[in-house]
């Protein structure tokens, strides 16, 4: 409420008001003026509004897994997809995820908005995002068994002009399967005559949740030629080559055994005892286990 003073014919008085616009103005911003003189011959109240619209949005975020479970030596892979869901483009997209252990491999669309590979916290300025538009982010590296159980991510996104709901935040987990096998070596008898049949079997059991993935038995046989018999899993395959008996197989699910025969008769050359041990492998063993018992 100013007296700006008089004002010659023909005269001008400009006023010119200016502040930083912020999310809370989201909208139109209304004003309207008006001036009075003490001499007015003319119609009354003078009077002017304008409006200056404040461009404001909602983005959301969402993290997906490309798959809930997996096993060591498969690839874990999140993709990040931030999306302008309103009616103005989104200004200063930016991305903040404090990644799990590792180095990561990054894609982006549209593409090189951040570099690959990348470790620890990202916190990443995506520039501007038109309406309807969306950015996605792949994040991906190979699985090992010190990942098992989840991998957590969790992604935010903010923007400077926000007019929905904050934070944009998600989620999502990558469980890495892991398990533990037992492994025992069983003679058929404890004493056998020469001529008779000297015979082991081995089991390998899959005591744990998940199955366990490219199980490999190694025995190295005593002199002489041996028998195997896989006698349970069709699918493993036994091969004995320089007096080392090898049994593979590419998964024994949990709760299975893994059963295998081998025996040869005996002869006088093996009077006393003939010892056997085993062993088993497996890629993906739970924390704290035996990585490869034997018995």
């Amino acid at each position: 409420n100013e007296n700006l003073g008089d004002l010659a014919p023909g005269g001008t008085i400009t006023v010119t008001l200016s502040r930083t616009t912020t999310v809370a103005d989201c909208g139109p911003i209304n004003n309207t003026a008006s001036a009075t003189i003490t001499n007015e011959s003319g119609a009354t109240p003078n009077t002017d509004s304008a409006d200056i619209t404040v461009l404001c949005t909602d983005i959301t975020i969402t993290k997906t897994p490309d798959g809930e479970q997996i096993y060591p030596g498969d690839t874990a892979t999140f993709t990040i997809t931030i999306s302008n869901v309103g009616a103005n483009t989104a200004k200063d997209v930016t991305l903040t995820d404090t990644l799990p252990d590792g180095s990561w491999t990054v894609v982006t669309n549209p593409v090189d908005l951040i570099s690959s590979p990348a470790s620890g916290s990202l916190n990443e300025n995506l520039g501007d995002l038109a309406a309807g538009e969306s950015i996605t982010v792949t994040l991906s590296r190979t699985a090992t068994v010190a990942d098992c159980g989840p991998i957590n991510n969790t992604a935010s996104a903010t923007i400077s002009n926000e007019s929905g709901a904050t934070p944009n935040t998600d989620s999502a987990d990558i469980t890495v399967l892991c398990t533990e096998l037992t492994i025992t070596k069983t003679p058929d008898d404890g004493f056998v005559n020469p001529g008779g049949t000297a015979e082991f079997v081995i089991t390998v059991t899959n005591v744990g949740s998940f199955a366990a993935q490219d199980v490999s038995i190694s025995d190295t046989l005593p002199a002489g030629t041996w028998t195997v018999e896989v006698l349970d899993q069709p699918s493993a395959q036994a091969n004995v080559v320089d007096g080392v008996l090898t049994v593979t197989m590419d998964a024994l699910p949990a709760g299975e055994t893994l059963t295998v025969r081998v025996y040869r008769t005996v002869t006088t050359a093996d009077c006393g005892p003939i010892p056997n041990t085993a062993s088993v492998g497996f890629s993906n063993p739970a924390p704290g286990v035996d990585t490869q018992p034997t018995d």
